[in-house]
């Protein structure tokens, strides 16, 4: 399957900048855009089911939190992240083909304590994840990279990723894989895919790479993933 053109790193497409509003638990983002990137004039339906469900849950792990540390069976069966997030030990957090910062953007305004890092291999992507970085008063480190760059040498506690389907099943499938490979041993990984265009495929091959795979959410025909390992439960 050919590439999309929000996909490849393809510079030649004259700039058109615009800002997007969009509203997502009672808070207001203003985001910066332009040709050449995943979903321009609107954020993607599949990214705002993510991210709604995202955000339940992390509200959640966070109100049941004592000190930061988990202290409830409810909270423990859903998310677990490490015991220490006061500071001392960093949260590490990757938007995964992070676009114009969507998801970074939203979730460390919410949760400030997270250090995010964003990666996309769109340099205009990336440019606007840093530009709207900046405009939220935000310190997330963005890369421009084709998948997870070796060069992080970071194992990440919390992974968001809205795949690019129209690039085919290998690219996502090892988009995924990347993901397992750079996981802390409690991680999470989170993903969304539409029912009709390959969810339940998805869902088996997150299997042989997570023990724990469950689909959180159906919403308007996306599937709502999350992965971990079940040595956390």
């Amino acid at each position: 399957m050919a590439q999309s053109h929000y996909f490849k790193s393809d510079q030649t497409l004259d700039h058109e900048i615009k800002t997007i509003e969009y509203m997502i638990a009672q808070h207001h983002f203003e985001l910066i855009t332009d040709r050449g990137v995943f979903s321009r004039n609107k954020v993607d339906y599949g990214t705002n089911v993510m991210l709604k469900i995202v955000l339940k849950e992390l509200k959640e792990y966070y109100s049941n939190s004592s000190g930061y540390s988990l202290n409830n069976k409810q909270a423990k069966s859903q998310i677990n992240m490490p015991e220490s997030m006061n500071g001392v030990e960093t949260i590490k957090c990757l938007d995964l083909g992070c676009g114009y910062g969507v998801v970074s953007i939203v979730l460390n305004t919410f949760f400030p304590e997270q250090k995010w890092y964003a990666v996309d291999i769109n340099p205009r992507a990336a440019e606007l994840t840093k530009r709207n970085s900046k405009k939220h008063s935000l310190d997330i480190t963005v890369l421009e990279s084709d998948g997870i760059p070796k060069s992080m040498d970071l194992s990440f506690d919390l992974v968001l990723l809205n795949p690019p389907i129209r690039t085919g099943k290998d690219v996502y499938y090892r988009l995924f894989a990347e993901v397992a490979a750079t996981m802390e041993e409690h991680g999470v990984f989170y993903t969304v895919i539409q029912k009709k265009q390959g969810a339940v495929s998805a869902f088996k091959y997150l299997q042989e790479l997570f023990s724990d795979v469950v689909v959180i959410d159906k919403s308007g025909g996306y599937h709502t993933i999350r992965c971990r390992n079940s040595c956390q439960n």
